[in-house]
């Protein structure tokens, strides 16, 4: 069995058709593609997504030997499918569409299986996707003034597959002794799968906690804020800048688990920054792999945030 992930709104830039990735995954083009007409001849005949087929530039394949145990548990972050679609989305730093899966024994010629939705578009995938070019907030809310998209190109592929080898590796070796990249990777993968900007939020306070918190509890938003900083700018005006703005951030997210109701337009003004902040951080850690490993032990950790604070 082959089955295809169809990704909405994502678009395909590369001269190519496809680009492999291990483990049995192929991004490809869908314009013209096999999987293409399938799913327009179950629009036709089956009525899939009400008869009215959406335009689809871009698809994962998997191959029959890339079905395993967990294939069918895409609702959570550990199947292939999911750890696949994470990867995308935060190497593209954007939510991805409704997706859709088919599953064939004949080349794409038939469907095995009914064609099912797997990840439908939550609102605040527009939010998200359309910070910071198309996002324009005020005192009286907020315009999206235009819609984006992310695109598939060479250079885009080639950070999603030094990534997805990177997690592969990590997974396979086993080289680790704590959670903090998997825990990372679960809930960013949570973030853009949630419904509203609140639960976003949350999420994507988690996976600052997992990478950046110290061993002590102690200060943690101020430490916390200061590593991120550190982390990914060198100019000393940019890190001040990203300091500010996690610590903002971790006052919304100290309002909603401690009961409050954190004012919407400030979810709106700091939470899709967080989202492409929280991208930008992971794509940087898992495309060095020696890097991604550094931060799977915790004496090492502790020792390159010494490092930031006190210097060599």
């Amino acid at each position: 069995m082959k089955s295809a992930v169809l990704i909405h709104c994502l678009d395909w830039r590369s001269e190519t058709t496809e680009f492999d990735l291990e483990g049995g995954l192929t991004l490809c083009r869908t314009d013209g593609s096999d999987v293409e007409r399938l799913y327009h001849r179950l629009c036709k005949t089956e009525n899939v997504d009400q008869g009215d087929p959406f335009t689809f530039h871009s698809h994962v394949l998997i191959s029959d030997a890339a079905h395993n145990e967990s294939f069918l548990a895409w609702g959570g972050p550990f199947s292939m499918i999911s750890r696949c679609c994470n990867i995308l989305a935060l190497c593209t730093s954007s939510p991805l569409g409704m997706c859709r899966l088919l599953s064939t024994k004949d080349g794409f010629h038939t469907s095995c299986i009914p064609s099912t939705v797997i990840y439908e578009q939550n609102p605040a995938v527009q939010l998200l996707r359309a910070y910071p070019d198309f996002l324009a907030v005020s005192s009286d809310g907020f315009t999206i003034t235009n819609e984006h998209f992310p695109a598939l190109d060479e250079a885009t592929m080639q950070e999603i597959a030094t990534c997805w080898k990177t997690q592969a590796r990590l997974l396979s070796t086993g080289d680790m002794d704590n959670h903090r990249i998997d825990n990372a990777l679960s809930y960013f993968f949570y973030s853009w799968r949630s419904y509203d900007l609140d639960h976003v939020c949350l999420n994507l306070a988690i996976v600052l906690e997992s990478l950046f918190s110290p061993s002590s509890a102690q200060e943690i938003s101020q430490q916390i804020a200061f590593n991120v900083s550190r982390f990914c700018e060198e100019d000393p005006a940019e890190r001040q800048s990203v300091y500010k703005t996690v610590k903002r951030f971790y006052g919304l997210r100290s309002q909603i688990v401690h009961g409050g109701k954190a004012k919407y337009r400030d979810l709106v003004a700091l939470t899709p920054e967080m989202f492409h902040l929280c991208a930008k951080l992971l794509k940087s850690i898992m495309s060095n792999y020696a890097l991604a490993r550094q931060f799977c032990h915790e004496k090492e950790r502790t020792a390159l945030f010494n490092k930031w604070m006190f210097g060599e």
